[in-house]
């Protein structure tokens, strides 16, 4: 009965035979006969029951059970039976089954009789790899697979069959839209557990692909796909560098060397050291030289002060394109970026070596204020090593107008070659050098150069005055002829209460003789040094400190030297 025959189909009990003879049995009804093609796997496959399903009204019935063909002389025919623009679907077990012959009927066509499918074309990879990746990437078909598809397989065959691949993209020619560049581009993006084994691989493929057909437009492309370097792997750096370089002579004069190679560093494929040591090795080896926005772009991308201050001797050591402003903008960064005072002072004397200290004086504040800081942090103490030199720099300005300022240089260019600079260093520590000259390269404007100022008038003293050299007796002879003022009748009167016990009285004893001397002409100003200088000598070594101060910060104001 219907109900016995449907109940063994469904539960697996007939045998081959009984399946067939039911199948085709004129009391069959449709229903179970689509039933069979679905369920009954012991419904073998042969023309009669093909026919049988050819007549049935579902949709691909026939080839539902061709899927499970075991004859392959059936499966060629039943394929070239069927009527043109029909496209047959081969399920992956039948693939592996037949590849062979799908291979076979597929490639000779222009359009081919299957339907483009991942799941098949990957089954038909696994059991020939060479003819597949053939099919897809080497022969001409109008009704070529999607781009998504191709991409699948190429990446399956980078994981297992890389010489097949690399062999067919290098030696054949691409068909179906695909290029060189999308294939290599696919096989480098591949990532597994394996990566570092495949390094070289994936290089050596970049490389010979591009040199097979080497042309300067896509040569920025090919670069964007050199694999990545782990940071611990130099080999590896040195690799991806040598290959670089063989793309780049293969591409021929049309190439820029160095843009390329700026493209190269953009790409963040290797640390930068790597990057920087080669700019230096290379730069002047190669038939173009680079030009300032290479040179800017390297200093940017060093990480070390040591790699910076390479990039800028070697700009320096360019005279076609060398010139203090570009020479500024590099200095800038490596001022704003070092962590050395060290290589920043050798760095400065180099600037200065190769124009002049009045062309490398614009930079010269922002290298003073770098200074200061980076000696407190590192600690430095004693006047070793201070670059006395710099202050000459300062020597060909005109005075400042600001009193404090212009007694700030005052000290600088009289005593930076005797020992009063060296008291004030080791009393007060090497950041006061560097106060010093950031007050006179740049004058008080700023709150925290006036602050500088203030804190220099409240630390200094006047016991350093104990190291200045009073004029010889002939100079002093000259100077007392000079027209005087009411200082010296003025003079003993002011002393006098410098010599009482009150606090206030002393103090304003002191500074009523620092505003008499500073009212005096100039002329007169020799001799009233010699008068004053002797007098603060003795006076200040017993003199309480906030008086000293005090007296200190009223000579610097009012610029009575």
């Amino acid at each position: 009965s219907c109900t016995v025959r449907k109940n063994a189909v469904s539960s697996g009990l007939l045998t081959p035979e009984d399946a067939r003879s039911i199948f085709l049995s004129s009391d069959t009804s449709k229903q179970l006969r689509n039933s069979m093609v679905r369920r009954c796997k012991e419904l073998p496959v042969d023309k009669e029951t093909l026919d049988m399903a050819a007549t049935l009204d579902t949709t691909n019935a026939a080839w539902l059970l061709l899927q499970r063909c075991q004859d392959e002389k059936l499966f060629r025919s039943c394929v070239a039976a069927q009527p043109k623009n029909t496209k047959t679907i081969v399920s992956p077990p039948l693939a592996k089954r037949f590849h062979k012959a799908v291979l076979e009927l597929q490639s000779p066509y222009l359009t081919t009789p299957f339907q483009w499918r991942e799941d098949t074309m990957l089954a038909l990879a696994q059991e020939s790899p060479q003819e597949t990746l053939e099919l897809l990437l080497a022969t001409k078909k109008t009704d070529s697979p999607n781009s998504g598809l191709i991409n699948r397989v190429v990446q399956w065959a980078w994981r297992h069959a890389p010489a097949v691949l690399t062999s067919i993209i290098a030696e054949q020619t691409l068909q179906n839209g695909v290029t060189r560049r999308s294939v290599v581009r696919q096989l480098t993006q591949c990532r597994s557990v394996r990566s570092q084994c495949t390094f070289s691989m994936k290089l050596a493929t970049v490389v010979s692909v591009f040199k097979k057909d080497p042309k300067a437009k896509d040569a920025n492309d090919f670069v964007d796909m050199l694999p990545k370097v782990d940071l611990k792997r130099s080999d590896h750096a040195t690799a991806v560098l040598k290959g670089f370089w063989e793309m780049v002579d293969a591409a021929g004069e049309e190439a820029n060397d160095w843009n390329l190679f700026k493209r190269l560093a953009e790409q963040s494929i290797m640390p930068s050291k790597f990057l920087v040591q080669e700019f230096l090795d290379q730069s002047t080896k190669r038939r173009e030289l680079p030009t300032f926005n290479h040179y800017q772009f390297m200093h940017d991308l060093a990480k070390e002060d040591q790699e910076r201050q390479s990039v800028l001797q070697l700009f320096l050591a360019r005279d076609d394109i060398c010139d203090m402003p570009q020479t500024q903008r590099l200095f800038q960064t490596l001022v704003t970026r070092s962590t050395s005072s060290v290589i920043l002072r050798s760095s400065y004397d180099n600037v200065v070596r190769a124009f002049d200290s009045t062309a490398a004086k614009p930079v010269l504040a922002a290298v003073v204020q770098k200074m200061g800081e980076l000696e407190v942090k590192e600690k430095l103490e004693g006047i070793e090593g201070l670059p006395r030199d710099w202050v000459d720099f300062v020597a060909s300005e005109k005075a400042p107008k600001d009193t404090v300022t212009s007694m700030m240089r005052h000290v600088l260019l009289n005593f930076s070659e005797g020992p009063l600079l060296d008291s004030l260093v080791t009393m007060y520590g090497r950041r006061l050098f560097w106060d010093l000259m950031a007050v006179v390269l740049q004058g008080t404007s700023s709150d925290k150069l006036k602050k500088c100022v203030g804190d220099l008038s409240q630390r200094l003293n006047l016991n350093v005055l104990t190291s200045i050299k009073l004029r010889d007796p002939e100079q002093k002879a000259k100077d007392d002829e000079a027209p005087g003022d009411n200082y010296f009748s003025n003079v003993e009167q002011a002393r006098k209460r410098t010599f009482g016990k009150e606090f206030h009285a002393r103090k304003q004893g002191y500074l009523d003789i620092v505003e008499l001397a500073a009212k005096q002409p100039e002329v007169a100003k020799p001799a009233i040094f010699d008068d004053l200088v002797p007098f603060l000598r003795q006076r200040m070594d017993k003199e309480q400190e906030n008086i000293k101060g005090d007296v200190v910060q009223a000579l610097l104001k009012q610029n009575v030297f």
